[in-house]
């Protein structure tokens, strides 16, 4: 073999692990709510004072719902020191209480952080709008 086959090969290996890499991140973290509904959990709101409001359990159906019309737009990359909106779900993992933050960053995107420090970003113009009728 030549070395531009080499390179062709390793280059078309490379691809494909990328191509396997997403659709393993994207289908992992479109399942999340399925997981909590079938655990004990809670739904709140926090404000930028850490005043939480507990919501009705009914939300995370709604969320759910919504969240299955996204994609997983990417890593998050903006600023961890602004206050945003945020929606906390606290939910039993096999006696270990978890938890995932739904933060409203503006009127079309929603960052997703959880317990694992995995932080997802998303366009998501209706399920901000729901969040924000909500809290």
């Amino acid at each position: 073999m030549t070395k531009k086959n080499y390179i062709v090969l390793g280059v078309t290996a490379v691809i494909l692990l990328g191509v396997i890499i997403v659709i393993l991140i994207n289908k992992q973290s479109g399942n999340w709510t399925k997981n909590i509904l079938n655990t004990n959990y809670d739904v709140y709101y926090v404000d930028c004072e850490n005043t939480e409001n507990k919501l009705n359990k009914e939300v995370l159906n709604k969320i759910d719902t919504y969240w299955k019309e996204l994609s997983n737009n990417g890593p998050w990359t903006g600023s961890n020191d602004i206050c945003y909106d945020t929606f906390t779900i606290r939910y039993d993992n096999n006696n270990v209480v978890q938890k995932i933050d739904l933060q409203i960053v503006d009127n079309d995107s929603i960052v997703l952080k959880a317990s694992n420090g995995n932080t997802y970003y998303n366009h998501a113009n209706n399920l901000v709008t729901y969040l924000r009728s909500i809290k």
